[in-house]
């Protein structure tokens, strides 16, 4: 005989949850160097040794400090302002129904594209978010910019 097995959704946190960083911090002595080089060839040493104490500081980010956009290259910088400079001249919070935002996003594109977890529409998200969307978005939708695309390509 089969039964269903049900969980419980687990409750949802009474704080909401902020990012934070983690930052090593702190100093210790550490091994000497010959200990060091032994350890590092997998060799014993002589002696007890001591756990090396780490202090770990956790701070809260600034709001608004993002750090999705760090990591483009050029080229993927160039094309993306390409886009944007075609579409609504660099107005990242423009808000023309029934497009919004720096690349023109229609509210179900840009909900089908996982923005809505930045913002309801485009013109709401900042302009880090609307790149790391449209990043992720237009390699897998060629045809979503039928005109733009071709031509900064």
């Amino acid at each position: 005989m089969f039964v269903p097995v049900t969980y419980a959704q687990p409750a949802a946190p009474a704080v909401p949850l902020v990012p934070i960083e983690f930052v090593a911090g702190g100093t210790s002595p550490g091994p000497s160097a010959a200990s060091a080089g032994a350890a590092q060839f997998g060799l014993a040493t002589p002696g007890p040794t001591t756990p090396t104490p780490t202090t770990i500081v956790a701070r809260r980010r600034k709001r608004g400090a993002h750090r999705l956009a760090l990591s483009r290259s050029s080229s993927t910088q160039t094309f993306v302002q390409c886009v944007t400079m075609r579409e609504s001249s660099m107005r990242w919070h423009i808000d023309d129904p029934p497009y919004s935002g720096g690349d023109q996003w229609t509210a179900s594109a840009w909900q089908a594209a996982g923005g809505a977890r930045f913002a309801p529409i485009a013109a709401g998200a900042t302009p880090e978010q609307q790149i790391w969307v449209f990043e992720r978005y237009e390699p897998s939708h060629p045809g979503a910019w039928p005109v733009t695309v071709p031509a900064c390509s």
